[in-house]
C-alpha cells in the first residue's frame, strides 16, 4: 500500500465506503448524519465530489452499511433502527436518488446493520439485531 500522507477528500466523517462495480465511483456513508455521498475516482485516486449526490436519509443516525447491486442500479444503506433505504444509482453520471419507502426492522427497537447482495443481484441480505437473524429481501430488476 502506498500513501502520500495527505487525505484525498476532507470535510466528511465516513463510516463505510464502497467502490461501485465499474471502479469509477466511491460511495460513502457518514458516521454521524445518516448522509450518503458519491465521489468520482480519478487518476491517482483523486476524488471529486458529486454535489448533486449528497443525500441525508436520517440526520439523527449513522450509516451502518452500504451495498451496491452488481448491475450498478441500486445502492442500499442500513441506518440501524431507522431501517434500510433504497437509492437508485446511475453509474454513467454518479447520480444517486432515494426511491421507495424504508424497509423497517422486523420489530420495534431492532436494528439493521451489515448488508450483502448475492452475486446474481437478486437478493439483499441484512443482519438484524433483536430478532438475531439475517433477513433476505428479493430485488426487482430494472433496465436503464
Amino acid at each position: 500500500l502506498g500513501n502520500s500522507g495527505s487525505p484525498v477528500a476532507t470535510g466528511l466523517e465516513p463510516a463505510v465506503l464502497r467502490v461501485d462495480p465499474t471502479g469509477k465511483w466511491l460511495i460513502g456513508g457518514d458516521a454521524y448524519t445518516g448522509t450518503v455521498y458519491v465521489y468520482e475516482i480519478g487518476t491517482g485516486g483523486t476524488l471529486t465530489a458529486i454535489s448533486s449526490s449528497l443525500i441525508t436519509l436520517d440526520a439523527t443516525l449513522p450509516v451502518k452499511s452500504l451495498a451496491i447491486t452488481p448491475d450498478d442500479n441500486y445502492v442500499y444503506a442500513s441506518l440501524g433502527t431507522a431501517g434500510i433505504y433504497t437509492l437508485s444509482f446511475d453509474s454513467a453520471t454518479g447520480a444517486l436518488a432515494q426511491v421507495n419507502g424504508v424497509l423497517s426492522p422486523k420489530q420495534t427497537n431492532d436494528a439493521d446493520y451489515g448488508l450483502a447482495i448475492a452475486p446474481s443481484g437478486n437478493y439483499l441480505f441484512a443482519a438484524e439485531t433483536g430478532i438475531g437473524a439475517v433477513r433476505a429481501f428479493s430485488i426487482a430488476s430494472r433496465s436503464r
